[in-house]
């Protein structure tokens, strides 16, 4: 009895609250539209979700999160912005009736996506305009053949830590399975 009495005011709590409305977002240095494209094309092409309505000038996609036959709503809104003279885009997911993991996840793919389709976005013109103390142009400070230049390392780092975290989400999804 005791036990019931404890347990009521939880599950109370429970009921009455809210899911969170957390938002997450990303910001990228690659252009508008090409930001755009990639987001419209992963939203309906990848995940095959129905997009309801989108608006490329004022930058907002609304769409229907699918998931086991369920469609909850979900928004991704395009945000242009200016940093240290740099033009970027922040972009933030939202599906309130999902976890917030689901945004992120998005998120990430769409970081992939974009690096996939585009490359890796130009350089921060503030970090080049700086230059590097000992850069490859000094002598005795070439990169050496083995390892590639500083941005062939970062691509393979990059590239690795996806497939890490690939590896991460597949062993993830079958431990699930197991239980």
């Amino acid at each position: 009895m005791r036990l019931c009495a404890g347990f009521a005011p939880f599950m109370l709590f429970l009921c009455l609250s809210s899911p969170a409305q957390a938002k997450n977002r990303s910001e990228y240095r690659y252009r508008f539209d090409q930001v755009w494209g990639g987001l419209v094309r992963m939203v309906r092409v990848d995940y095959g979700f129905p997009i309801r309505d989108r608006d490329p000038d004022i930058g907002y996609v609304v769409f229907d999160y699918t998931d086991g036959g369920r469609a909850v709503p979900g928004s991704a809104e395009l945000i242009r912005f200016q940093e240290n003279g740099e033009s970027r885009i922040r972009v933030v997911f939202t599906v309130p009736a999902m976890p917030s993991y689901i945004e992120r996840m998005m998120l990430d793919r769409l970081t992939k996506k974009l690096k996939e389709d585009y490359g890796e976005p130009l350089p921060s013109r503030s970090k080049s305009k700086r230059g590097r103390k000992g850069g490859a142009d000094r002598p005795g400070n070439a990169p050496s053949k083995g390892n590639g230049s500083p941005a062939e390392r970062d691509v393979r780092r990059g590239k690795d830590r996806d497939e890490a975290r690939d590896r991460n989400e597949k062993q993830g999804s079958v431990s699930s399975r197991q239980r």
